[in-house]
């Protein structure tokens, strides 16, 4: 089971020529810092594509990891330094890479693709349109769990401050508090108080969930 993420920016026709130009670079080189950051996820980069416009596409073969990987993405796309910070939706679909029997590995057929598009496709309707990620799995009863939990994340994130995603993506990387306060020029006290008022603890524990919950092999009933 790998998982695959279609992604597009969020207003991305608010941003003038020059700034896009700089959104794609930014897309392509925070992908490429996210999986030095999380390699355990095994993000394939061979997968990485811009599809159309402003939406790309990548899978991820170790498929508990795919909202570690989609917030530290996310997270450090929105610090490239234009205005609005941009973010974008997530259509996350779970299944297998190709139709069995196909022997191309990039065919982009199997169900996790389809997943993919499916979930990308409800930010169309009334209930979706302000969330930012989406879960599709062959399972019904996953996919309505996964994506409660993923409301909360949803909220969550749009309602992080500038400081306190600079905080966070100091934390992503591995450093203590005390190490990121140092890198920021904070205290350590003013970094706990950040990582407070963003609620960390409570996300680290949604990431958590993530991870451990999510079977290797789904059930489709």
């Amino acid at each position: 089971m790998i998982a695959v993420l279609t992604c597009d920016i969020i207003s991305s026709r608010s941003y003038d020529k020059k700034q896009r130009q700089i959104l794609q670079t930014s897309i392509s080189d925070a992908f490429s810092y996210t999986c030095k950051i999380i390699p355990e996820a095994k993000a394939d980069y061979m997968s990485f594509s811009v599809i159309q416009g402003d939406e790309f596409q990548f899978n991820i073969e170790e498929a508990p990891y795919f909202y570690h990987f989609l917030f530290t993405f996310r997270n450090q796309l929105s610090l490239c330094g234009i205005e609005p910070p941009p973010f974008f939706r997530a259509g996350i679909g779970f299944g297998t890479r190709t139709i069995e029997g196909k022997n191309n590995s990039y065919q982009m057929d199997g169900t996790a693709y389809h997943n993919s598009r499916f979930a990308l496709n409800s930010f169309s309707e009334n209930a979706y349109k302000k969330r930012l990620s989406i879960v599709r799995l062959d399972n019904p009863l996953l996919t309505k769990c996964y994506n409660t939990v993923l409301a909360f994340c949803d909220d969550w994130e749009s309602s992080i401050s500038f400081p306190q995603r600079r905080a966070i993506q100091q934390i992503l990387t591995g450093l203590t508090q005390r190490q990121a306060a140092q890198n920021l020029g904070f205290t350590e006290q003013n970094m706990v108080k950040l990582l407070k008022r963003a609620k960390w603890d409570l996300f680290s524990q949604a990431m958590d969930f993530f991870r451990t919950t999510l079977p290797e092999n789904l059930p489709t009933q």
